[in-house]
């Protein structure tokens, strides 16, 4: 009797064990809200033209990107990478790959998406911004970033990258602002495309995240102005510790560029010349500065809220 009752638990463990594994299968499968939401914006066929999707849509989640993209995914994990679905779509002879990422804020999207911009990119009006090149389009909105790649420059996939970009920017989340950080940047004289956001390693400082830059044409110069905020009042003194600046002796390499503003200059073989200034929760600078650009630096500087 005994080992009849000894077999029947050892059934009974079995089975528990093999439900919870199950279990614990169908919770790594399982999709968020938000994983078939952004599954979701990549629809079967697009209203009004022949352009029908070719492929159920893929996602690849977290450390799953690096198995659709061979090279450069830990720059998107940098920006907050959540997750990426994609499909294929085609209309007659052309064919396009549709990929929609999603990061952790609206910030990050826009960040990747500038610094991957090319210089002197085509833009067009579709959600934040947009650009298109003869084969692709790439645009920003939210927290979404799309991608459209063709197989050719032909005028079919030009028009099929047209209308699928307008069919799924209007389907993404309806925020087309621009990160409000660049409100506190000079309006006059910004240089076209210039507006970056760099997520980690700004100028070789690699404890300076999420740094805000900004181009500008001052009498024939190109300065490129950048913010950070520094709620903690500490990014000043760890550049300065970082470059070797914290003895005594080397106190006369800080100046002041106004009554709360401390400042020192650096030089590096990649960015030339630069000076990096400390104002309350904030630190700001520019890049390819010299002493014609003093009161322009000053004034905004000054101007950043307390």
């Amino acid at each position: 009797m005994r080992n009849y009752i000894s077999a029947a638990f050892l059934i009974m463990l079995c089975c528990a064990v093999i439900i919870s594994c199950g279990d614990e299968t169908k919770d790594e499968g399982k999709q968020t809200a938000e994983d078939q939401a952004t599954v979701s914006y990549l629809p079967e066929r697009i209203d009004g033209t022949s352009i029908e999707r070719t492929s159920e849509p893929q996602l690849f989640v977290g450390e799953s990107l690096y198995e659709y993209i061979n090279g450069g995914a830990e720059q998107y994990h940098e920006y907050g990478f959540v997750e990426v679905a994609t499909a294929y779509y085609k209309n007659g002879e052309s064919e396009v790959i549709a990929d929609v990422y999603r990061f952790d804020s609206s910030e990050h999207a826009y960040g990747l998406y500038s610094v991957l911009r090319p210089d002197n990119a085509r833009l067009i009006p579709l959600g934040i911004e947009g650009y298109v090149t003869r084969s692709s389009l790439e645009c920003v909105k939210g927290a979404y970033m799309v991608r459209l790649t063709g197989y050719d420059e032909s005028k079919e996939t030009a028009e099929m990258l047209s209308f699928l970009g307008d069919a799924l920017e209007a389907a993404l989340p309806d925020k087309t602002g621009k990160p409000a950080m660049f409100d506190l940047f000079p309006v006059d004289n910004r240089a076209p495309t210039s507006d970056k956001i760099i997520a980690t390693g700004f100028m070789s400082a690699e404890f300076l995240k999420d740094v805000y830059t900004q181009s500008y044409s001052l009498d024939g110069d190109t300065v490129r102005l950048f913010l950070a905020a520094d709620m903690e009042n500490v990014l000043f003194s760890q550049w300065i510790d970082a470059l070797g600046m914290n003895d005594p002796r080397s106190s006369q390499l800080i100046e002041r560029l106004a009554d709360s503003v401390a400042a020192f200059r650096l030089k590096s073989q990649h960015h030339g010349k630069a000076i990096v200034a400390s104002k309350g929760n904030w630190i700001a600078g520019a890049i390819n500065y010299d002493e014609t650009h003093r009161d322009f630096l000053i004034t905004w500087i000054e101007s950043l809220p307390q």
